[in-house]
């Protein structure tokens, strides 16, 4: 009695880890979506899409056809995780949908998918980021929408929210994207507006390098020799401001989204002239790091922080970078 039970105990043991073990997961989402150019359907279109083959080596290619109306459809792709279930690992999975039209390819879908989810391909942290219509009734019935026309070829990188992106030849517009896009020209069209506020907060801020002090663990050891003679240096004006707009990211979007002001985070640099204790004039780079502006249509405002500003230890002096 005794032996049947053990040897009872060891098949159910062995069969849930082969459950384990064939557990699938989500490795490509189903995508439906119509091919056009110039606003036509295009039929018999080529579609060949790409993905990780997870837990070999190499990629799995498939390739299917639009219909007459120009639809296509590729079903969602699950596949065991086998040993990989029973190793802490982190899911990155390469994905590529490219359409050939007039022997030349078209990038309609370029991205590393980062977990095993379904629909995971638009889902950061388990939130479901603002969709367009369209796209969030496809995201409810199962299925990423992938409309594309084939009007160009130019490859467009785009974001669905802060933290996930892809590449494509057709704008899908997603809202995220459309509100980073309109923000990022304001930033180039209202430049003097976002300027005025940098000024204003070095000029309530003169002895902005004071906060070089070996209570600081901001720097190691042989930066903090470099910029220590600094630390009483005082701000005489600002030569320089740029932003990298490339580098604009909507941090409160959701919450934002329905409102008049939206607030947006921008990094950039700030060349400033300083004068030192000693009577010497030098310039420095300060880093802008994530700094928050409100902007509506009638204002910016700089929310003010401190640690927005970083001091660039290298170029403290960008004169000496020709030396």
């Amino acid at each position: 009695m005794l032996k049947f039970l053990i040897i009872a105990a060891i098949a159910v043991l062995l069969i849930a880890c082969l459950s384990r073990f064939a557990t699938d997961v989500t490795v490509m989402s189903a995508m439906k979506g119509k091919i056009t150019f110039k606003d036509q359907p295009l039929a018999n279109i080529q579609i060949t899409r790409t993905y990780t083959n997870i837990g070999k080596t190499g990629d799995i290619s498939e390739t299917i056809y639009s219909n007459d109306n120009g639809e296509f459809h590729f079903d969602e792709v699950k596949k065991p995780l086998g040993l990989l279930k029973f190793f802490p690992h982190e899911a990155v999975i390469y994905q590529e949908i490219k359409a050939n039209y007039l022997d030349t390819d078209y990038l309609l879908w370029l991205t590393t998918k980062r977990n095993y989810d379904p629909l995971g391909e638009f889902i950061f942290n388990e939130e479901i980021p603002r969709l367009n219509p369209e796209s969030s009734d496809a995201f409810n019935n199962g299925y990423i929408l992938l409309n594309a026309t084939l009007d160009n070829n130019e490859e467009i990188s785009q974001k669905i929210n802060p933290y996930t992106s892809f590449i494509s030849t057709t704008d899908l517009k997603f809202p995220y994207d459309l509100m980073r896009k309109k923000y990022t020209n304001e930033i180039s069209d209202r430049k003097d507006e976002f300027d005025a506020h940098i000024h204003q907060w070095f000029e309530k801020n003169p002895a902005f390098f004071s906060q070089i002090n070996d209570e600081s663990d901001s720097w190691n050891e042989l930066e903090f020799t470099k910029l220590s003679q600094y630390k009483d240096a005082k701000i005489q004006s600002i030569d320089h401001i740029d932003y990298q707009t490339h580098h604009i990211s909507m941090s409160y979007f959701d919450e934002d989204f329905d409102k008049e002001t939206q607030r947006i985070n921008v990094n950039g640099s700030v060349i400033l002239k300083v004068q030192t204790l000693q009577g010497d004039n030098l310039q420095a780079r300060v880093w802008l790091r994530n700094a928050t502006f409100e902007v509506s249509d009638n204002h910016v405002t700089l929310q003010p922080n401190q640690y927005l500003f970083s001091i660039n230890a290298f170029n403290i002096n960008p004169a000496e970078d020709n030396e």
